[in-house]
């Protein structure tokens, strides 16, 4: 295979290893968000291992100088390997020569005491090949982690968030049958077992920003230019649960796999069966999230998770009777008439709000049994001073609905999504303030220490002609000419008594004009 590579790419393609960070193998396409993922974990100073697999034969992968010049500052570095589809998949295993691409990924991975695997199919543009080369080389990977990859490696699959993994897990059936090249049947298969994370997306937009095409203005810019989306819409969400009508920004998801692959976010301890699911959605920002940022998003997704609070929004609130009366007066009748929530027919949904005290609201479910509206559950939102959190309650007790559901309610998700909106709202309507992150102060740059000069001559002393023409301070924008000494050539008159002054000077002979001094 012919991989070509960009010239500047070269200086951090030599195979060393990492000595303090741990090194972290990509697994995708060319670009996309295995080109994100990689450029984030480098930055961060991580040694990281991509393997492209491409369409053809011949693939060109350049990184813009500014990423080149942030990862060597940070002390990352990145080794490419890539491999045609084709290669992958027409290997019969390896079995009969050790040049085979199947046993070289194996070499090239095992080589090293790897930490994380980032792998995602975003890039194959469709073909199903590409998908299929991907699945294998993952499968070899994550195969020969016992020579290489270590024990708690963290095995991050990035996948849309209606994937088909639940339907081809396994390879029994007729996916099975259909299976003749010895394919895994799923990505998440292919990983196998250990720590394993689904980051799931939405609609997928946005470009690398170390692309040589990348760009923040949309057809360049202009006397009026318009961004891009990936640069307006930086702030993010983490839910255990999809919310609808969203989309992901590539360079976010990138950012996030990264940081799950580096344990800077502690990812749960699961395997590939019940690997845990986090929705990753784009919201409207312009300042990209710091790692503070990310870790409480990522607190409060693990709550979600493991409880029944549903979303925990930080704000500044300084009246929380107000914001209170806006949610249950304005904001929920509102989304309670939408037809998204009054479209629903069957099983329980969301009928009514009203607010307990000054500080909770409650929307309730109700469910027709029996032709009895029965509550059978409610969404509990409690303001405080530190921000907006929703959690999940519980129904009826005397007709049977005492304890707190395990799955989401009908139109739940829908409620949980405007809701966040409405904490976006309200500090737009200065209901609230946004909570401000303490921004990490940069060492000042101590300055030398000079000498202080003087001008001031003595009357007695002599200076050679250099060293006084030195000495006098030339005048400065600051100062003036005036304070430096300069005077006016000639007077002006200003003023009626200085007009009266110079005429009465003028009428007065001189001693020199009297007819004796002319002798």
């Amino acid at each position: 295979m012919k991989f070509s590579l960009s010239p500047h790419l070269l200086l951090l393609l030599l195979p060393y290893t990492h000595p303090f960070s741990p090194n972290i193998i990509v697994i995708s396409p060319p670009g996309g968000v295995g080109e994100v993922a990689t450029v984030s974990c480098a930055k961060k100073g991580a040694a990281v291992k991509w393997c492209v697999v491409s369409p053809a034969d011949t693939t060109v992968v350049s990184l813009s100088e500014e990423s080149l010049r942030s990862i060597s500052a940070a002390g990352g570095a990145v080794d490419i390997v890539g491999s045609p589809a084709s290669s992958l998949l027409d290997d019969d295993g390896g079995g009969g020569g050790r040049g085979s691409a199947r046993d070289a990924i194996r070499v090239w991975s095992g080589s090293s005491d790897w930490g994380g695997i980032i792998c995602t199919l975003d890039g194959s543009e469709g073909e199903g090949e590409v998908e299929d080369a991907v699945k294998v080389a993952v499968r070899e990977v994550c195969s020969g982690s016992s020579a290489g990859g270590s024990s708690d490696a963290v095995k991050v699959v990035v996948m849309p968030e209606e994937g088909d993994d639940e339907e081809k897990e396994g390879g029994d059936g007729i996916w099975g049958l259909l299976n003749k090249k010895d394919v895994p049947g799923s990505i998440t298969e292919a990983v196998g077992a250990g720590t394993v994370v689904r980051l799931r997306h939405a609609e997928l937009f946005g470009i690398p920003e170390s692309s040589k095409d990348a760009s923040p203005f949309i057809n360049g810019p202009r006397r009026s230019p318009i961004l891009r989306d990936e640069y307006t819409q930086r702030s993010i969400r983490l839910t255990p649960v999809p919310l609808p009508r969203t989309r992901t920004s590539r360079l976010s998801l990138g950012d996030a796999a990264a940081l799950l692959a580096l344990r800077t976010l502690t990812p749960p301890t699961t395997t590939s069966s019940s690997a845990a699911n986090i929705y990753l959605t784009s919201l409207v920002g312009s300042e990209e999230p710091t790692e503070e940022e990310w870790t409480a998003e990522y607190s409060k997704c693990n709550e979600q998770m493991t409880g029944s609070k549903l979303l925990r929004a930080d704000l500044v609130v300084a009246d929380v009777g107000r914001l209170s009366d806006w949610l249950a007066t304005k904001w929920a009748p509102t989304i309670l008439r939408t037809y998204d929530i009054a479209g629903i027919r069957v099983g329980e949904r969301p009928v009514y709000a009203s607010r307990v005290d000054d500080e909770t609201v409650e929307i309730v479910w109700q469910q027709l049994v029996d032709f009895d509206s029965v509550t059978v559950g409610k969404m509990v939102i409690r303001v405080a001073e530190d921000g907006i959190v929703a959690s999940r309650a519980a129904g009826d007790a005397s007709k049977g609905y005492g304890s707190v559901k395990v799955g989401e309610l009908q139109g739940e998700t829908i409620l949980v999504k405007s809701l966040g909106d409405a904490a976006a709202q309200a500090i737009e309507k200065g209901l609230a303030k946004k909570v401000k992150r303490a921004k990490p102060k940069k060492a000042k740059q101590e300055t030398p220490v000079v000498a202080p000069t003087t001008s001031v001559v003595t009357s007695g002393a002599t200076l050679p002609q250099e060293q006084a023409a030195a000495a006098v301070e030339k005048p400065s924008l600051e100062s003036g000419p005036r304070s430096a000494g300069a005077r006016r050539s000639a007077r002006r008159t200003r003023g009626k008594r200085r007009k009266e002054e110079d005429a009465a000077a003028s009428t007065t002979p001189s001693e020199d004009s009297t007819p004796e001094s002319w002798q």
